[in-house]
This record gives C-alpha cells, structure tokens and sequence, in this order.
C-alpha cells in the first residue's frame, strides 16, 4: 500500500510565526497580535470618555437628595438625578437646570400644532345658555380618550355656570 501523503504537503503549509512580549518589572499589557518588527508604535490609549472623571460618582447623589429635589420641582425621578449629577449635588444649581430644560422643552413643543381635537356642546336647562367649544390635541387618539372628553364637557358646563352669574339679568337680581 502507498502512503497517501503528496509530495508538495510541506510547500502547502502556511509559515505561522508566533510573537509575545516578555515585560519584567512593569505591567505588561496582553498582546492582542503579532507586529511586525518595522511597524510603527501603537497609538497611546485615550481615556473612552474624558468627561466622565468631572461627573460626580453616583453614590455621591443620594435618593433623599433626588427626592428633595424632586418635591421642590415636581420634575421627573430621572431628569432630579440628572440635575443633580451635572450640577454636583447642588440644589439650586439643579432647579436652575431643571427650570432652563423646562423651557427648552416647552420651546420645542410650542411650534406643534394641535389639528386634532372636538367639538362640545352644553344647553343648560330652559335653553337660555349655550355652549359650543373645540378643544384641540395633537393626536386622535387623545380627542378618543374619556379623560379628554370628560374635560371638554367639564369646560363647557364652567363657562355656561360663568355666563349664567355674569349676564346683564343676574346682575339686576343682585342686591347692591
């Protein structure tokens, strides 16, 4: 029987060349891969993010101090906490941001317009007042929600009961 081993075997094998660092007395760092001798040297390594050793570690922030800021404010758990970490802890420094955010977001939202929304009706007994309002929201699916209807016919039946003490009859039956 012959072998089956071809004669070109040792001309298919890839040279594999295997280099490591040897560093006494220092750290070293793992190789993640061989250099070439003429390669040039390794940038030195950045810090991921810089700004990150000004930010206060998060156990200098404590839930009472979030949640004294939050009663104050009235702002969101998360947007506290943020406050407080971009401000160092400090609270009125925090509510300055949380009021400046506030408006900037406030901003932001005033350019959209509310083209959805409906329209309410209320004629109180006798028929003698009358009210028709359109309340406007940004989507449909506020106009559908009770909530949102309860409060157009809650406006509607205030500004009927205002009406009503405010018009040139119920001003003569007051006693002056």
């Amino acid at each position: 029987m012959t072998p089956l081993v071809r004669p070109d075997f040792q001309e298919m094998q890839p040279e594999v060349t295997i280099a490591a660092d040897i560093v006494v007395g220092e750290e070293a760092e793992p190789d993640m891969g061989a250099r070439p001798a003429n390669a040039p040297p390794a940038p030195a390594k950045k810090p991921r993010n810089p700004s990150l050793s000004t930010i206060p570690v998060m156990a200098d922030i404590s839930a009472s101090m979030v949640n004294e800021l939050r009663s104050k404010t009235g702002a969101g758990l998360m947007d506290c906490k943020r406050a407080l970490v971009e401000n160092n802890g400090d609270q009125n420094l925090a509510a300055e941001w949380l009021r400046k955010k506030g408006i900037a977001s406030a901003v932001k939202k005033a350019d959209r317009a509310a083209h959805e929304g409906i329209i309410t009706s209320y004629i109180h007994l006798g028929g003698k007042v009358g009210v028709l309002i359109e309340v406007n929201c940004e989507s449909d699916f506020v106009a559908k929600n009770d909530q949102f209807q309860l409060l157009a016919k809650d406006l509607c039946m205030q500004i009927a009961a205002a009406s009503r003490s405010t018009s040139p009859a119920s001003r003569s039956r007051r006693p002056h």
